[in-house]
């Protein structure tokens, strides 16, 4: 479980994995070289995050998923853009391959030309070139000038 999107505490790195006890001898060796291990206070936080009142996980479940209907169903209605409503993560993925510009230079072109940064898909794995990655930790609001000047750059191609 990851603590970033449960408890938003994104960037600090802690987690857990609950493994079947024939794979932990591996699991142990993966987290040995690559798991990070967070300062003390993360540690502290993570505990009391555990231990404290889960409502807010509600209410940011909540407000992600009115994030995250807003923005598929708003990007979907953009010609030659199409995001899949998924059903967790507090990212959306949108296909702007019918652009014909890969991931780099779409959100090269959108950031220089609407002031808006997005993360390239092809910095996600070799399939995902077209793709873009878009966070929903923003609220609707701000969602909505992002999905504006998505549009504006689109017809702009």
């Amino acid at each position: 479980m990851s603590f970033s999107k449960t408890f938003s505490m994104t960037g600090w790195r802690l987690g857990y994995t609950i493994v079947p006890d024939r794979y932990l001898e591996r699991a142990l060796t993966i987290a040995s070289m690559t798991a990070p291990r967070p300062a003390t206070f993360v540690y502290a936080a993570g505990t009391a995050a555990l231990r404290g009142d889960m409502s807010y996980v509600e209410e940011r479940r909540q407000a992600y998923d009115e994030r995250r209907r807003y923005f598929c169903t708003a990007v979907n209605d953009i010609e030659g853009l199409r995001c899949h409503l998924f059903e967790g993560a507090f990212y959306a993925w949108f296909d702007a391959r019918s652009y014909g510009l890969g991931s780099e230079e779409f959100c090269e072109r959108l950031r220089e030309r609407e002031n808006v940064a997005l993360s390239p898909g092809n910095r996600f794995g070799v399939k995902t070139d077209g793709f873009i990655r878009v966070p929903l930790v923003q609220p609707v609001p701000v969602l909505e000038d992002v999905v504006e000047r998505l549009k504006r750059f689109v017809q702009s191609l």
